[in-house]
């Protein structure tokens, strides 16, 4: 039983060392260049051989939908995608035929603290919910509501 009890807390503090690692690269803190490889011998991607700052900005080129799928790639590019100064723009009005209430405030709540400019234009399908969200983002400085209905 010992030897279990013990295994288990081997595991416990690895996974905190493990998360504390990536709340620190997700402040910034950890700043290092990555190497080419992972400790298993698996290849890396270019991006994640960049520098955050680096990764980020290439990544600001990006709309919504292309960050949704870089953040399902990897752990990294999850973490690259959550930087706040993606944030700060964003633009919905190329997933208006599929945006409802419940998928722009799931956008608005991940961006509230850092956006700045919003675009909901030929937005048909949004309501009060969506509305209720936007007068949240004490940030806000311009929204595009153009064409909806």
């Amino acid at each position: 039983m010992r030897i279990i009890l013990n295994e288990w807390n081997l595991v416990a503090q690895q996974a905190r060392r493990t998360r504390d690692y990536f709340d620190r690269v997700e402040r910034g803190e950890e700043n290092q260049q990555f190497n080419g490889f992972l400790s298993h011998g698996e290849a890396r991607d270019e991006l994640s051989l960049l520098t955050r700052e680096a990764a980020v900005r290439i990544l600001a080129y990006l709309d919504v939908d292309d960050l949704a799928r870089c953040a399902q790639v990897c752990r990294n590019w999850k973490m690259l995608t959550q930087s706040s100064m993606l944030w700060s723009k964003l633009d919905l009005h190329r997933t208006s035929d599929v945006l409802d209430d419940r998928l722009a405030m799931r956008f608005i709540q991940r961006a509230r603290p850092y956006l700045q400019h919003l675009n909901l234009r030929k937005c048909s399908r949004i309501g009060r919910l969506t509305f209720l969200g936007i007068s949240s983002c004490k940030n806000l400085q311009d929204l595009n509501l153009s064409e909806c209905s």
